[in-house]
């Protein structure tokens, strides 16, 4: 999710005088990536800023995306470089899909996701409209595993702030 993450109040907003806009979740997924690198257990894909980019987004910049499998690990790692002369304001997400349970034998309720030191995850609400609305809610308190169920985003996404964990899996 880039440049930025959810909806643009009236699907717009202005910078330096002039107006910009897009879709949900910016632009980043909708445009054609090249591949830069692809072996055995890695591939590399890298979009660079274009005169079109520049009309939902006014800054040059390359956005690139990594998978390496290790072991049985996926590491997907984004790196957005600012190749523009002067400061880039931008959002960033992910949104994975898997589809579980990955075999017969488990249930939704056997996944989680982990992180790497307990966290106090904040969940920030929306407003009808899907726009952040400024509050939020404690998720759980010194955590480790959030665990999945299948109504997990039967309201819409989970945004988690104040997170401070360097790994998520």
């Amino acid at each position: 999710l880039f440049p930025w993450v959810g909806r643009l109040k009236d699907g717009r907003f202005t910078f330096e005088g002039e107006e910009y806009s897009a879709g949900n979740h910016g632009f980043i997924r909708n445009v054609e990536h090249s591949l830069v690198l692809k072996e055995d257990n890695i591939i590399i894909f890298e979009y660079t800023a274009t005169a079109e980019s520049r009309k939902k987004h006014p800054y040059n910049f390359v956005f690139r995306t990594s998978f390496v499998l290790s072991g049985h690990s996926v590491h997907h790692k984004i790196d957005v470089t600012n190749i523009d002369n002067r400061d880039m304001h931008f959002g960033l997400g992910f949104h994975p899909g898997f589809r579980l349970p990955f075999d017969d034998n488990h249930t939704t309720e056997d996944y989680y996701i982990e992180f790497d030191t307990p966290q106090s995850p904040k969940v920030l609400t929306f407003s009808d409209r899907f726009l952040i609305d400024g509050g939020s809610y404690v998720y759980g308190e010194n955590i480790s595993r959030i665990p999945l169920k299948d109504n997990f985003f039967e309201n819409d996404s989970l945004i988690f702030s104040e997170l401070t964990a360097k790994t998520v899996s």
